[in-house]
């Protein structure tokens, strides 16, 4: 703490530790050393599918002898990650005087996980969470950089704050129950950070899209993931967002139609053919990652009718984004993220909509069907 001219200053500083564990085990039994049993109660907050399918062997594996829990199933859906639905769980945590003493478990993928970080980081200014991911989007983005976030009426992710989890339990076997369309959303999340940082879980995404499910592959996605998105979370909280402005967008103009993964992989396309246009990558580079997901069957689609006008008043919306500049995460090459003064582009909304004009008009791959052909559980 210094002083000068009579005032006072200080610099707060807080260290969060979190602990990650993949485990193969059929029967979730690594799960026991999350800890649960140090807390008074534990309060479940469940995606009603997977409650539905692996309540008992959850609960067998955290809930130790004559310890109270509680159990509050929601539907996985975008609603749910809302300010609308937000007191309703306020009210479960309220209604059974939930405490510091207490954990709150987040059961399910990246909505559920979501919206519990969020109203957990909000509910007597923090109780200890823990998560149980059952999604690949769920172990690999959602919980590995503390950002929580629920959408407004207007907005998707508008709303949020930065807090940890103790504990993230990640089952491989699990995935393997997903379905094929679930799984692909966490495979472009995955396929994103690995062009943001050093590009070594590529093949192994093309390797897993291409064959049978495969437990080695997988686990090795999940763990070079989880390490690349802690590596660039300490560049900026905001530096993963590679396609997010695009693809954030492209989900609000869908009605949220199209999951976040397949939107986030077009708006990558996008942000790359950007990146050509404004000199900061080359256009066989592009192409060479273009074929990388394409060979992968990730989504490289946007719908017929697309109007840029429109998205880009979504865009205006993005939490990187000023009232006169959007504030783009580019990459170069792979694993060459743009850098600047600071992580991100600025670029002219009037541009950007330009850009999107003559990108539409000359894009290849358009769906007149896009939603319902993004519904297949495995693209072409």
């Amino acid at each position: 703490m210094s002083q000068r001219n009579n005032d006072i200053e200080t610099t707060y500083t807080h260290t969060y530790s979190s602990r990650f564990i993949i485990d193969r085990d059929p029967e979730f039994g690594r799960m026991k050393e999350m800890g649960l049993e140090n807390y008074d109660r534990l309060f479940f907050v469940m995606d009603e599918n997977v409650e539905r399918i692996y309540r008992d062997k959850i609960l067998a594996n955290t809930v130790s002898i004559n310890q109270e829990f509680h159990i509050l199933s929601v539907k996985p859906e975008e609603h749910s990650k809302s300010i609308d639905f937000y007191p309703v769980l306020v009210s479960f945590l309220e209604e059974k005087n939930a405490g510091r003493y207490d954990a709150v478990i987040a059961v399910g993928g990246g909505i559920i996980i979501d919206l519990v970080s969020f109203t957990v980081s909000t509910y007597m200014r923090g109780l200890p969470l823990f998560i149980i991911a059952t999604t690949l989007i769920g172990q690999t983005d959602a919980t590995t950089a503390g950002k929580t976030c629920l959408n407004s009426r207007n907005a998707k992710n508008l709303l949020g704050t930065f807090y940890y989890p103790i504990v993230v339990y990640n089952s491989i076997e699990i995935l393997r129950t997903c379905p094929k369309r679930i799984t692909r959303q966490g495979l472009s999340e995955a396929f994103k950070y690995s062009l943001l940082t050093d590009g070594k879980a590529l093949q192994d995404i093309i390797d897993f899209c291409t064959h049978e499910f495969d437990s080695d592959v997988m686990e090795r996605i999940v763990r070079k993931t989880i390490e690349s998105r802690i590596a660039v979370r300490k560049v900026d909280p905001l530096a993963s967002n590679l396609g997010h402005t695009f693809g954030h967008a492209l989900e609000k103009y869908s009605g949220y139609t199209v999951l976040h993964g397949d939107a986030i992989l077009t708006g990558t396309v996008m942000a790359m053919t950007y990146a050509v246009e404004k000199g900061l990558m080359k256009e066989e580079e592009k192409e060479r990652i273009f074929a990388m997901m394409k060979e992968a069957g990730l989504n490289i689609y946007i719908p017929e009718d697309f109007q840029p006008e429109r998205l880009v008043e979504y865009m205006r919306k993005d939490k990187k984004s000023s009232s006169k500049k959007l504030h783009l995460v580019m990459i170069q090459g792979i694993g060459k993220p743009y850098r600047g003064l600071t992580p991100f582009l600025e670029a002219d909304y009037d541009d950007v909509e330009d850009f999107l004009k003559r990108y539409t008009a000359s894009y290849p791959y358009k769906k007149s069907d896009y939603a319902e052909y993004l519904n297949k559980e495995s693209l072409d």
